[in-house]
């Protein structure tokens, strides 16, 4: 079922084949529908005979808010069938899930995703036409061969010269670059309106961006290629990303969140995203360990993507989201180490996404070349070939087929990068919390000493920056002895630390007393014993 990307149909079925085969603890549900109606699918994992799915400490994990990067949604895919089949089968798997909910939603943005995968073009979010058409060059597909690469067009007053490295290569034109033959570099596609002189892109009609639509540190217009207001008119404006928030809040229980993406072959934190803002200590601190275990299960770097001192930037994210207003401990994992498989000794100073040097520029250009040719073929770059532009006369069409190349891997390669997003899971549900009731005994005035333990690496509310906000901050012990039972409050148990209560019971030996600690991101325990 690897073995290629799966369009919304396939992957529907996919899913109701996989939770009829573990329909003992699988079932699916529809949170929402996208701009063009179809569902979101949403799986819970869970086993009934540990109780009900909202009262466990829960696993969330999501791909394809972003349309293109399909390699997401089939990353969620693959760890859930793995799970899956772990469950009573696996060790670790099984003592991983027991007393966890699993909830996965493998393809948010499923217009994006469909069109991605059924056309030669591609969006980053939805396909809604957000914009008005604009003038310029609008992508198509001139020559029918299933892919939109560039279009050089030869202008003397063009800012793109044919590389010396390698006559497939493209690089800008320096300011000392007054002799010889200079081009436009656009995509391959039509002229919209009547300047076939000035060519430039045409904006995009739907660049509307899901991952900039949540209510935390919101902006209508975070920096963009085109300029346009990309995080929408208001918060939550796609359907998508509404029905993902309002599952967020509606399932007190998710401790953890891993938000796939593709590509960079990284993982971020909020606080990564969003260095203006100050974290809690203890998160940041903690932030740095979950890195470490996260590099470790992927060799993934763990750094934003963003220059130093950048703000303003990931403005109303989904996982900044996540941790600054709700507290809930997330990550987004970029899926895709294109740059480092086509070098592996690339510097780890330079950034996946832009370029700071000519010596990256060099290395870049030329690894990428040749990986193409020894890894994939030489699919993934279309040499440049003469086209009769109906529009512009004699254009060259040829270079990087990205959807698939540097976007999101070859199929030959799907199933390596997609055990590494299993990796992810397994290493993710390591780190929640484990809360358990250890002991009870009379103290001298008949008070009931308790200790609770957390063993997990996670404190009960997730963070520290749930108790700041008041969510997830609700630990609490029962007691029932002799006839009395008494609750206290307790907000949090921090990971790897023990806590004791002490409870006014006027307890007896041999009372019979059942004590059970609770919080709604940890789950439960009880203990039964005599005193």
């Amino acid at each position: 079922m690897f073995d290629h990307y799966l369009k919304y149909d396939e992957l529907t079925a996919f899913l109701h084949t996989l939770v009829e085969k573990h329909s003992a603890i699988a079932a699916m549900e529809s949170i929402g529908k996208t701009y063009e109606g179809r569902d979101i699918w949403l799986i819970t994992v869970s086993d009934p005979m540990t109780g009900a799915p909202e009262t466990k400490k829960a696993f969330c994990m999501d791909g394809n808010i972003h349309g293109g990067e399909v390699t997401s949604s089939m990353a969620v895919l693959y760890a859930l069938e793995k799970l899956l089949l772990g469950y009573g089968t696996d060790e670790k798997i099984t003592a991983l899930l027991k007393n966890t909910t699993v909830y996965a939603s493998p393809r948010i943005h499923a217009d994006g995703a469909e069109l991605c995968l059924t056309t030669p073009g591609r969006v980053r979010g939805g396909v809604e036409k957000f914009f008005p058409p604009k003038d310029g060059v609008v992508p198509q597909d001139l020559d029918g061969d299933g892919a939109i690469v560039k279009m050089r067009v030869k202008n003397p007053a063009g800012k793109w010269k044919v590389s010396s490295l390698d006559p497939r290569i493209m690089e800008e034109r320096g300011p000392l670059d007054l002799e010889g033959e200079f081009y436009d570099l656009l995509p391959e596609g039509m002229v919209r309106g009547e300047d076939l002189v000035s060519l430039h892109r045409a904006p995009d009609q739907e660049d509307l961006d899901p991952n900039r639509q949540f209510p935390f540190n919101w902006k209508s217009d975070p920096p963009s290629e085109f300029g346009q207001p990309i995080g929408g008119p208001s918060p939550l404006h796609d359907p998508e990303v509404r029905a993902v928030h309002d599952f967020m809040l509606a399932h007190s229980n998710i401790c953890f969140e891993m938000n796939f993406h593709t590509f960079g072959g990284l993982h971020i934190t909020p606080l990564d995203f969003c260095p203006e803002f100050e974290a809690q200590p203890q998160d940041a601190m903690a932030y740095q360990k979950m890195d470490q275990a996260l590099h470790a299960a992927t060799g993934y770097q763990v750094e934003g993507i963003f220059p130093p001192g950048a703000k303003d930037i990931a403005c109303g994210s989904y996982t900044t989201w996540l941790y600054w207003d709700r507290g809930v401990t997330a990550y987004v994992t970029e899926l895709w180490d294109w740059h480092k498989q086509c070098d592996p000794e690339r510097n780890p100073a330079w950034s996946m996404f832009f370029v700071s040097c000519r010596e990256q520029f060099e290395r870049e250009e030329t690894c990428s070349l040749r990986w193409d040719e020894e890894n994939n073929n030489g699919e993934g770059f279309m040499p440049w070939t003469e086209f009769d532009h109906p529009q512009l006369g004699k254009v060259e069409l040829g270079g990087w087929r990205e959807k698939f190349t540097s976007w999101n891997p070859p199929i030959p390669l799907l199933e390596g990068v997609l055990e590494k997003a299993y990796a992810v899971c397994t290493t993710s549900l390591a780190m929640l919390p484990r809360l358990s009731v250890d002991s009870a005994r009379i103290l001298e005035n008949g008070q009931v000493e308790i200790v609770l333990s957390n063993t997990g690496f996670l404190p009960t509310a997730s963070s520290a920056q749930a108790v700041k906000k008041g969510v997830g901050n609700d630990l609490a012990v029962t007691v029932e002895c002799g006839g009395q039972t008494q609750r206290k409050e307790l907000i949090s148990l921090d990971g790897f630390s023990r806590m004791r209560v002490v409870m006014d019971m006027n307890a007896k030996p041999g009372d019979e007393i059942t004590i059970t600690a609770s919080a709604s991101r940890a789950g439960s325990a009880t203990l039964k014993t005599t005193l």
